[in-house]
């Protein structure tokens, strides 16, 4: 079945098919014991146009761990309805109420946004890619991101320009960067990310993203560290 757009979705329980990538995500919990009791996320398809999209109260359990802001999903046995909840992300005629997420890696054709806390930047070194048979610059970081992962991030050639050596290392605590436009690409230890042309780097943003990661690894102490590229 080919995915469709948010502007041809049908009402009703039609089956059908839809890629988007999420722009925030969001949970409310019972303030005494803590319970899961909602989730949704706002996300947007390859137009541009936005859509709320809803959790079922039935799969909290399943996708509560699996949504991941600026990650690309395949989203499939969902309603389409008139937006019936109390607060809605976004103004629209319509909303989507989720019982089924998949989430898409390797796909070249969508880019990925991701903020973490810089653990480790390796050395500049040249790799021969033998998927375009081309020569390459290259870094490699390591980052803690909000969802408590450790992710492996390479930046190449141009975007290299972006990257300050002695700026990441001296900054303490450890900078926090939003890498945004990245490939996603499956490894062996899950997946990866990889900057493009369409990537830019922002370091230390004056974001609320940016504060929450402090706080979450404020025991993460002392500056990055260098390290050569074989090391990695």
């Amino acid at each position: 079945m080919t995915p469709v757009a948010i502007a041809l979705l049908q009402k009703g329980l039609v089956e059908q098919k839809i890629r988007l990538r999420i722009v925030r995500a969001w949970e409310r919990r019972t303030p005494t014991t803590n319970t899961l009791v909602e989730a949704g996320f706002l996300a947007t398809d390859r137009n541009g146009d936005a859509i709320h999209v809803q959790i079922q109260p039935m799969a909290l359990d399943i996708h509560k761990h699996l949504i991941i802001e600026g990650s690309i999903y395949m989203l499939s046995n969902f309603r389409v309805t008139m937006p019936q909840i109390t607060f809605v992300a976004v103004k629209s005629e319509i909303m989507l109420c989720e019982t089924r997420l998949q989430q898409m890696v390797d796909e070249e054709r969508f880019l990925a946004d991701i903020i973490g806390k810089l653990l480790i930047i390796t050395e500049e070194e040249t790799i021969h890619a033998h998927r375009t048979d081309r020569i390459h610059k290259r870094r490699r970081l390591r980052i803690l991101t909000l969802h408590n992962q450790v992710l492996d991030i390479s930046i190449n050639d141009k975007q290299l320009d972006q990257l300050n050596e002695e700026e990441l290392l001296e900054t303490v605590p450890r900078p926090v960067i939003i890498f945004a436009g990245m490939v996603v690409r499956k490894a062996v230890n899950g997946i990866q990310l990889i900057s493009c042309f369409a990537t830019r780097l922002y370091i230390n943003p004056k974001t609320y993203e940016a504060a929450m990661v402090n706080s979450i690894y404020d025991d993460v102490i002392g500056p990055a560290q260098l390290i050569p590229a074989d090391l990695f």
